[in-house]
């Protein structure tokens, strides 16, 4: 029987890695005033809205890790900007005490998902220039990709919160990705259409980006992907990057 299960993991990730190396989504791509972030969370979770995927939870528990070295037993609050469904908020919530915790969206239905968490929820498009929520710590988790400037939102999200701000992208020099390019294809970041992703950062550009904006006191964490070879070269190996600026 666990040979069996073995077996079949093996084939499911085979299909996997075919898909993320030589295939696309199966989606009928539509005209883009005809989308939106509603459409965008149906399709993205559907029936699973809340409930947390293997990158996000290997996310959420490197933030609680740091969260909880920093405040062992101080009560903070913290904000996510571009919170979605609410999953990470929830997850965060189980295991902090926070003394608030607000989400920041423009998908109603995404909205309505982390209400029922117990999430204070702001209804905000990020790509202008209005107040961003003041909180301890900011979250911008799978956000600044989607953002033409991310430099701004970042900013703007240093100047709101009181004691850090973590953010994640995609590494864009993960294996599959490279991968792809030397078949003649481009990375597929995106699951309902190519439009998502605006910004792509390789570990080499956020160094770059972060020092060029003038940030030195932050940690780059590597995390997903190639298990074990994650660890020896996490440039090509490890599939998120999250970033942890701690401020002074």
């Amino acid at each position: 029987i666990k040979f069996m299960i073995i077996l079949e993991n093996v084939k499911n990730r085979f299909k996997s890695w075919r898909t993320e190396l030589f295939g696309y989504p199966k989606n009928e791509l539509k005209p883009a005033e005809k989308s939106d972030y509603n459409t965008y969370w149906r399709e993205k979770r559907g029936n699973k809205l809340g409930e947390l995927n293997r990158m996000q939870e290997e996310r959420a528990r490197l933030i609680i890790e740091v969260i909880k070295r920093e405040h062992p037993k101080e009560k903070i609050s913290i904000a996510d900007i571009g919170c979605g469904d609410g999953a990470v908020l929830k997850c965060l919530k189980e295991e902090i005490p926070f003394s608030s915790m607000t989400g920041v969206d423009v998908s109603d239905e995404a909205l309505l998902s982390a209400r029922s968490f117990g999430i204070t929820t702001v209804r905000q498009r990020l790509d202008g220039d209005s107040e961003l929520p003041k909180a301890d710590y900011l979250l911008l988790l799978e956000v600044l990709e989607h953002i033409p400037d991310s430099e701004k939102l970042l900013m703007r999200a240093c100047e709101a919160a009181a004691k850090g701000i973590f953010f994640s992208v995609p590494n864009s020099g993960y294996i599959t990705h490279r991968l792809r390019f030397l078949f003649g294809k481009f990375p597929l970041q995106w699951r309902v259409a190519p439009s998502e992703h605006l910004r792509f950062w390789t570990a080499a550009d956020m160094l770059w980006w972060l020092k060029a904006l003038g940030f030195s006191g932050f940690r780059l964490i590597f995390y997903g992907g190639v298990g074990g070879l994650n660890r020896l070269l996490p440039s090509l190996f490890a599939e998120g990057l999250l970033v942890y600026i701690r401020k002074n």
